[in-house]
C-alpha cells in the first residue's frame, strides 16, 4: 500500500515538474489543428469562453442570484433578454419566447409550499410554452417549438443554484393536474 502511495506521489510531481514553459506537443496535452500547428488543449471554462466570443454560445449572466441582473424590471434577466432579441427578431416568435422566458422565471424563486401560487405560475409557464407552439404553427415555420421552449429553460437554469430551484419547482408541481385550453394562449 506505501509503494503504490508513493508511486502515485512521485508520479503526480513528475507531472507538475514537466511542461514548464514547454511549446505544446501531442506528448503533453497539445492537440494539432487542420493546418499541422499544435495548439494547446483548452480548459472547459476556456472553451465555454471561446465558443460565447464566437457567437456559439450566448453569454450568460453567472451570478449567485436566483434572479439574476433585471435593470428594466421586466421580469427577465438582462442576458437572457438580449440573447432572444438578438436570435429570434421576428417579432411575434420573439414576443412569445421572452414571455416564455419571463413565466419561467417566475417559477425559480417560488414559495413552494404555496401550492395555489405553484399551480398558478405552472399554469402561466405552460401556457407560455404553448403559445409558442402556437405562433411557430400558426407562421408555418421549420422551427421546433419544443427545443425553443428547452432552449429558454436551459439559459435560465444556467448555474447550480438556478437549475436546483428548478428541480425544486417541478418537484412542488409533482402529481397536480393541470387543464388549460391548447389555443388562444398568447393573449
Amino acid at each position: 500500500m506505501k509503494k503504490k502511495l508513493l508511486s502515485l506521489v512521485m508520479l503526480a510531481a513528475l507531472q507538475a515538474c514537466g511542461g514548464g514553459g514547454s511549446s505544446p506537443t501531442p506528448e503533453n496535452g497539445g492537440v494539432v489543428d487542420g493546418g499541422g500547428t499544435t495548439q494547446p488543449t483548452l480548459t472547459l471554462a476556456q472553451k465555454v469562453a471561446q465558443m460565447e466570443e464566437s457567437g456559439e454560445l450566448p453569454k450568460l449572466e453567472r451570478g449567485d442570484s436566483l434572479t439574476g441582473i433585471d435593470t428594466n424590471n421586466n421580469g427577465i434577466r438582462d442576458d437572457i433578454e438580449a440573447y432572444l432579441t438578438k436570435k429570434y427578431p421576428q417579432p411575434e416568435i420573439q414576443t412569445a419566447m421572452l414571455n416564455s422566458a419571463a413565466a419561467y422565471q417566475k417559477t425559480l424563486t417560488a414559495d413552494f409550499t404555496n401550492k395555489n401560487l405553484v399551480r398558478a405560475l405552472a399554469i402561466s409557464s405552460f401556457r407560455a410554452d404553448s403559445c409558442i407552439d402556437e405562433i411557430v404553427s400558426n407562421n408555418n415555420t421549420d422551427v421546433d417549438p419544443i427545443r425553443l421552449s428547452k432552449e429558454i429553460r436551459a439559459i435560465t437554469t444556467n448555474t447550480k443554484k438556478r437549475m436546483l430551484a428548478s428541480i425544486d419547482f417541478g418537484d412542488s408541481i409533482s402529481g397536480m393536474i393541470f387543464s388549460f385550453d391548447r389555443d388562444g394562449n398568447c393573449n
